[in-house]
């Protein structure tokens, strides 16, 4: 998986985009000052984002790469695109963090 310096964007390989059942979708994480939506955040540990597929991916090159947005492009059979039908905010290690996805 690579990271557009340029846009935050990473284009990992997960999907097909010959089943018709999938389709191209954006999957943004954006850190957000806490007081946006602090208290209403969902409290994630490592662990628990180990298993969330695309957040796992979004956070690690956000904190890799030291970006304030990263936006994971992926062919995703589910709908809404990720399961996010509207932006949700997510906390980790002290800071929050907006998420919202759509369709390319």
């Amino acid at each position: 998986m690579g990271l557009d310096r340029d846009g935050g964007g990473a284009r990992p390989t997960r999907g097909d985009a010959d089943d018709a059942d999938y389709r191209l979708a954006r999957y943004r994480l954006t850190r957000v000052e806490a007081s946006e939506e602090g208290e209403s955040a969902t409290r994630y540990v490592a662990e628990q984002v180990l298993h969330r597929q695309p957040l796992r991916d979004a956070l690690g090159l956000l904190l890799e790469h030291g970006v304030e947005t990263v936006i994971v492009e992926e062919y995703d059979g589910s709908h809404p695109p990720f399961g996010v039908a509207r932006p949700v905010y997510v906390a980790f290690d002290g800071d929050v963090y907006r998420v919202s996805a759509d369709v390319v």
